[in-house]
Parts: structure tokens; C-alpha cells; sequence
């Protein structure tokens, strides 16, 4: 999965699905610029890019801009 954050409104995405995965992404703060990305409560840094290896079936994604 990429991520591109943009410098609007936060915005939270919800049930979206792909292959036999579910995921709610959630971008929360503002800016263009990553400051973490939380995978399913764990911190991942600031990543732009997580593998499809990462994901468990039912996934919660918080991207953090600052």
C-alpha cells in the first residue's frame, strides 16, 4: 500500500477492501509530511510504502502528518 498525504482536511476511509483484506485508514494532523504510521496499533515509522505481507485480514491504518 502507498501513502500520499496531502495537506487538506483529516479524513478517515472505512471498510475498504482488497483481495481478502479489509482496512480503515484513518489521516489524522495536517501537512504534507509523514510523521508515523500506525499498522493495527503498532508504530511503523514514517513510511510512505507498507508490503501487502504487512497486513493481517481486518487492518486499522493511522497516518500521522506534522
Amino acid at each position: 500500500m502507498n501513502i500520499y498525504p496531502y495537506s487538506g482536511e483529516e479524513l478517515e476511509l472505512l471498510n475498504l477492501h482488497f483481495g481478502k483484506k479489509n482496512f480503515d485508514v484513518k489521516m489524522m494532523g495536517s501537512g504534507k509530511n509523514i510523521k508515523d504510521v500506525i499498522l493495527n496499533g503498532k508504530s511503523i515509522g514514517a513510511v510512505t510504502v507498507i508490503p501487502y505481507d504487512a497486513f493481517a485480514d481486518k487492518n486499522i491504518i493511522k497516518v500521522i502528518r506534522g
